[in-house]
């Protein structure tokens, strides 16, 4: 249960961050370094955007792909729960 008070302390805090409202960076000054070291195998117009990626994944209470190992990050269940059964 510690872990899951930790990601829901994390999400509680960013969610206050300057990430907030509709505005989407228009260019990500990592773009090129955040794309090789990317580890989603899912394709979207956020791959490489590290911030908007984060919002995007917060908002379904989920957490990116960087969070999950590999073999499960291919199953694509980004969900807190999932995270907290390979923490414990």
């Amino acid at each position: 249960m510690c872990v899951l008070k930790t990601v829901k302390h994390w999400f509680m805090q960013y969610s206050q961050s300057s990430l907030q409202g509709d505005a989407r960076m228009s260019e990500c000054p990592n773009l090129k370094v955040n794309l090789a070291e990317c580890p989603c195998t899912y394709s979207c117009d956020l791959k490489g955007r590290c911030c908007e990626c984060v919002r995007s994944h917060r908002a379904h209470k989920e957490l990116p792909a960087c969070y999950f190992p590999p073999e499960v990050e291919k199953m694509y269940d980004r969900s807190i729960k999932r995270f907290v059964s390979l923490n414990k």
